[in-house]
């Protein structure tokens, strides 16, 4: 049970940081190119590329959220366990929660 509580804390926070990289590294920049960000601010392509990138920041807020969830739980669950230093492997994912929520 404690492998697969450590398999589930290291699982949740590497796809949590590695969807946060996509976003900011591949997927914001090939939807909001700069000549998308040259066109006047009440150009339609401007608008639906600005809500296209809006939905997905807010996808990926909740995808942080239940993955932030997943891993603090599984760290506080090893903590109770008595893994050593487990209880400090569940702030980093319980900051990227509070950084999603806010």
């Amino acid at each position: 049970m404690l492998r697969t509580a450590a398999f589930v804390y290291r699982l949740a926070a590497g796809l949590a940081a590695g969807a946060q990289l996509f976003f900011v590294a591949i997927s914001a920049q090939s939807i909001f190119t700069s000549a998308i960000a040259a066109l006047p601010r009440t150009d339609p392509a401007r608008t639906i590329a600005a809500n296209l990138v809006g939905v997905q920041l807010a996808q990926l807020d909740r995808l942080t959220l239940a993955l932030t969830a997943a891993a603090a739980l599984s760290a506080i669950f090893l903590a109770r366990s008595g893994v050593a230093h487990a209880r400090r492997a569940a702030l980093p994912a319980l900051l990227a929660g509070l950084g999603a929520f806010a």
